[in-house]
């Protein structure tokens, strides 16, 4: 007897078996709870049937870039044949956007050379919001016979890159309510569900900005002559286009759920079995969007007790409203997190020898794993990790305790690669054999984190973001290329490597370069501003 009877069926088969006539159905019956002879044979034929349908279907899918009415959508692995087809040189990192820059390149290379088109090749490619802002528009320039032109009433309106601003006036960006201009729109956040998308405008063009050298400052200055590739925020330049960047949220993006899962729920998904997936807790159709699946946001006590067996987490974040989350593990623990974010782990000295940790596409804040061999890949440790022995690869440490052993002939070694780790203590000499051991694939230069603004009370700070916040270990722009490129396949190191950060970036300049002029410099930064919604209205007043 079959558990589920509409499992056997079919919507081909109900279709055949409604076709027949009513004495046939009236005869064909079968024991309780199976279907009949006929009905079982046609949903056998309907099920060869519905793939025959979806193959054609998704066939149909698969000539077009955009989705269909019905939701099926271009695989992938077909995108780059319908590119060379049209002629497109795709440079996106993310399966989504590179659908989408398929989707409109016709249009952009109709567009070629307007500031429309690279404001919206910033948007596709970097599946996020940019503004494009020219250099020469906002560079000072030098008075002379007809500049400006001095026959003018001295109450005309200024031009707009006027070197002085009228200190009388606050410019800032303020809502639009009847905006249509397509460089003034601000597009929600992908992971933002609920958020609308809005037009603004400068408050006051010529007066002084409020947040200097965001999206919305429009006072001119003398040209900056410094490399964009060295400097976070950079100036003007007559030959440069600058590129504002909203910040990516990260792993603890607002589209996340959120659940709770104290010890005694823990306890219970976890009997009789050993993997606690992200669908475990919530549905699949209320979870958000993880690095390599659906993710949700676990609200746990400060202190979460692990099994004393082997267990795996997949697609949760790990996070308390009273502080940082510990997990704690027993002498026989065996952890693995995929896709997973943990403040802190600690584990007690293991009984047994052999891999007790496993780490892919997570972040951490600390892991206390003395005497035992931990295997990493694709993973951020914002502040210190402890092993005896670590096998990782396209990680990004802060530290690594001088408890690692890196070469000693004794034991076996560790295997570190394509990562950035420092020791604790530069000064021992064992730390010293552990950095001599790694090989030339690794670095120990210094990351840069994004900062944002963040609620402090009942005003606002911009600072680095703090575990579970948006922006946690997000890698800034001016973070050095061995730790933005350095991964084995020159993705970018630590957990950012599947969020495709660094290299929507990199893709974005490589896609400018094709419809900008020779010799325009590109200029692409993180705008914090971009991160929040301007204000409804405003007043241009200044009390300065």
């Amino acid at each position: 007897m079959t558990e589920n009877i509409n499992d056997l069926r079919s919507r081909a088969g109900r279709i055949l078996y409604r076709e027949l006539p009513e004495e046939y159905r009236y005869r064909d019956t079968g024991p309780e709870g199976e279907l009949g002879d006929l009905e079982a044979m046609l949903h056998g034929f309907g099920h060869l049937l519905d793939q025959i349908r979806a193959t054609t279907e998704q066939a149909l899918a698969d000539s077009f870039a955009e989705p269909l009415d019905d939701g099926r959508a271009i695989q992938p692995w077909v995108v780059p044949y319908l590119a060379e087809l049209l002629g497109a040189e795709l440079t996106a990192p993310d399966p989504v956007a590179r659908a989408d820059e398929l989707n409109n390149s016709v249009a952009w290379f109709k567009s070629k050379g307007t500031l429309s088109s690279i404001d919206d090749i910033g948007d596709v490619v970097v599946r996020t919001e940019t503004v494009a802002k020219e250099g020469w528009r906002m560079t000072a320039q030098t008075p002379r016979m007809d500049l400006p032109p001095f026959t003018q009433h001295p109450d005309a309106a200024q031009p707009t890159n006027v070197i002085t601003p009228d200190f009388r006036k606050l410019n800032r960006a303020v809502v639009d309510e009847d905006g249509s201009n397509p460089l003034y729109h601000l597009k929600p956040d992908h992971h933002d569900d609920g958020a609308e998308s809005l037009y603004w405008r400068a408050l006051a063009p010529n007066g002084v900005p409020c947040f200097p050298r965001a999206y919305d400052d429009s006072t001119a200055r003398s040209p900056d002559l410094r490399d964009p590739e060295r400097v976070r925020r950079i100036g003007p330049h007559p030959r440069r286009t600058l590129i504002h960047v909203r910040p990516p949220q990260g792993v603890f993006h607002g589209g996340l759920p959120e659940v709770a899962l104290d010890q005694s729920k823990l306890d219970t998904l976890l009997k009789g079995k050993e993997v606690l997936r992200a669908e475990d807790l919530l549905s699949m159709a209320q979870l958000g969007e993880g690095i390599t699946g659906p993710a949700v946001m676990a609200r746990t006590p400060a202190t979460l007790n692990l099994p004393n067996s082997a267990v795996t987490f997949e697609g949760i974040r790990f996070a308390s409203a009273k502080g940082p989350v510990t997990l704690k593990g027993t002498a026989n623990t065996d952890v693995t997190f995929i896709d997973c974010a943990v403040h802190t782990v600690d584990l007690a000295l293991p009984k047994t020898q052999g891999i007790t940790f496993r780490a892919e596409n997570s972040v951490f804040e600390l892991i206390l794993a003395d005497r035992r061999h931990g295997q990493m890949e694709y993973c951020t440790v914002m502040e210190g990790a402890e092993f005896t022995r670590l096998d990782a690869s396209d990680c990004l440490f802060n530290s690594l305790a001088d408890t690692l052993i890196c070469a000693d002939a004794e034991a076996p070694q560790s295997c570190i690669r394509y990562s950035r780790f420092a020791p604790r203590d530069l000064g021992s000499k064992k730390s010293r054999r552990c950095l001599d051991a790694r090989g030339g694939s690794n670095t120990t230069a210094l990351p840069q984190f994004i900062d944002r603004w963040h609620k402090d009370g009942e005003g606002c700070v911009k600072r680095i973001a703090r575990y579970g916040e948006p922006g946690y270990a997000v890698l800034d722009t001016d973070t050095t290329a061995a730790i933005t490129a350095g991964a084995e396949d020159e993705g970018e190191m630590g957990v950012g490597h599947g969020l495709y950060h660094a290299a929507s970036l990199r893709a974005l300049k490589d896609k400018l370069e094709q419809f900008l002029p020779l010799g325009q410099e590109i200029a692409i930064f993180y705008d914090p501003m971009l991160a929040l919604s301007p204000p409804i209205s405003g007043s241009a007043d200044s009390d300065i």
